[in-house]
């Protein structure tokens, strides 16, 4: 009998390059609104994305807000003339357009699926997440994915794993496993719903103290815990 009946996946590192979708929508945003971009700009933009995303996890910044914040903190940092809110619809649309899924992550996936049910649990935008996974080699996902900006409830809120076990018909806690990259948002998020939390960090990186049930440096070691 298998451990799990329902397996809750983040989106972006667990399952989808955002790396690789970050700097390629950010290239192409350049391209069309005329700013120069390079490795410095590529990095400087990643860390106001990833600081914009935190204080939405902490309730410091609405969706909108973040859209154009982060465009705003990017320019700001690398002296670019722009206009942040133009350039955050033509990124948006740029970012919805990147389906690359990290290596081993359809193949993982396949095999998840003939053991558990899987549904995406995501902090994201509607339409970028949807328009990725359509384009990613797992397009059945796009589907029923739990995302935050539908359900105007965010990761670490445990109301948004609710929402994904109630769609699949779950209600024992102790049958539902989380996987995600982030402990801020994942892992926290399941320490906070009461499930299983497997955080996978391929990088090895350091915990800085959110419980974990289990910890994984590669997809396929998801498998021996279904």
């Amino acid at each position: 009998m298998a451990r799990y009946d329902l397996l809750l996946a983040d989106a972006d590192e667990t399952l989808l390059d955002f790396s690789k979708a970050e700097e390629n929508a950010l290239l192409g945003t350049a391209e069309v609104c005329g700013f120069s971009c390079g490795k410095r700009e590529i990095s400087v933009y990643s860390a106001a994305n990833l600081a914009c995303w935190k204080q939405f996890e902490r309730g410091e910044l609405t969706l909108p807000e973040l859209r154009v914040r982060r465009f705003r903190d990017f320019f700001e940092r690398c002296g670019i003339m722009g206009d942040p809110v133009r350039v955050s619809h033509v990124y948006t649309e740029a970012l919805g357009q990147q389906g690359c899924a990290l290596a081993g992550a359809a193949e993982a996936l396949t095999r998840w699926e003939k053991r558990v049910r899987v549904l995406v649990v995501t902090n994201g935008i509607s339409a970028v997440q949807r328009g990725r996974f359509a384009r990613s080699p797992f397009p059945h996902l796009a589907r029923e994915m739990v995302i935050s900006e539908e359900i105007g409830i965010q990761k670490p809120n445990p109301g948004i794993v609710f929402e994904g076990m109630r769609r699949a018909g779950i209600c024992d806690r102790s049958r539902v496993l989380f996987l995600g990259d982030s402990l801020s948002s994942d892992m926290q998020v399941a320490v906070n719903a009461g499930v299983d939390g497997c955080w996978y960090n391929p990088k090895g990186i350091r915990n800085t103290g959110v419980p974990v049930r289990y910890e994984v440096r590669d997809l396929d070691e998801v498998d021996d815990l279904l």
